[in-house]
């Protein structure tokens, strides 16, 4: 058996020695299929991603609407905080005022109690001084204008007025 080259290839053969099937056509078929599983895979991602686009949009929606509902209900609440913290400022600074208008009465009441007890005591003090000058200048009458005596009556007299004044003029100096 000789077989001659012709120039044309014969059949493709097998490993056996069988005539081969061209695998062209059933490759085609598998890269087909495999391109549309492909297709559909990226269909499917896509509608995966606009599935979860849409579900993000509806979750920031949804985040959107709580932030408002209690940005609300949280700016109400600091509102009511802030006055009561007012209120309570205010209450305290009326008990405050309260407070130091009554110490100023009491104050007054109590510089009107020491003035007039100051001029008490300084009418008490003027009284018995005129008393002494009343005592001294009686009894300089009754020893008949001694010169010895009425020298000390002089002095007396002129030191008790001095003392007067210094008191009168202390008092008038604080009554003020």
């Amino acid at each position: 058996m000789s077989t001659k080259p012709t120039g044309e290839p014969g059949p493709a053969v097998d490993a056996k020695g069988q005539t081969a099937t061209d695998p062209t056509s059933n490759v085609f078929a598998i890269v087909a299929a495999e391109s549309l599983r492909q297709d559909g895979l990226r269909i499917a991602e896509f509608k995966r991603l606009d599935d979860l686009r849409l579900l993000s949009l509806e979750h920031d929606r949804e985040i959107q609407s709580l932030r408002e509902k209690y940005s609300d209900q949280l700016r109400e609440a600091e509102a009511k905080r802030i006055d009561a913290v007012n209120a309570t400022t205010f209450a305290s600074l009326t008990l405050s005022n309260e407070r130091a208008a009554t110490q100023a009465i009491m104050l007054a009441k109590q510089v009107t109690d020491s003035a007039t007890a100051l001029q008490t005591a300084a009418n008490a003090t003027r009284e018995a001084f005129e008393r002494r000058i009343s005592d001294v200048e009686q009894k300089q009458y009754q020893r008949g204008g001694q010169t010895a005596g009425a020298s000390a009556v002089i002095g007396y007299v002129i030191g008790a007025s001095g003392l007067l004044a210094l008191v009168f003029t202390f008092l008038a100096n604080h009554l003020k």
